[in-house]
């Protein structure tokens, strides 16, 4: 069997940081009026993402165990 060669899209992607490619990924699948849940909010980093993206149609709700 071969070796399967990344794509160049593939190749591009992997010099894009790990957080920076799911905020875009957000950003394509959030859509205005969305409701969201970001279960682990942290900071709030993905939230503001997706707020942003649900606009004032849409409803956003960060849970968060630790204090």
């Amino acid at each position: 069997m071969g070796t399967v060669r990344p794509s160049m899209f593939e190749r591009g992607l992997d010099g894009i940081p790990f957080v920076e490619k799911e905020l875009r990924l957000l950003c394509r699948l959030v859509t205005p009026g969305n409701v969201c849940i970001d279960v682990g909010a942290a900071g709030g980093l993905h939230l503001l993402v997706m707020a942003c993206a649900t606009r004032r149609t849409g409803r956003v709700i960060g849970v968060e165990a630790r204090p």
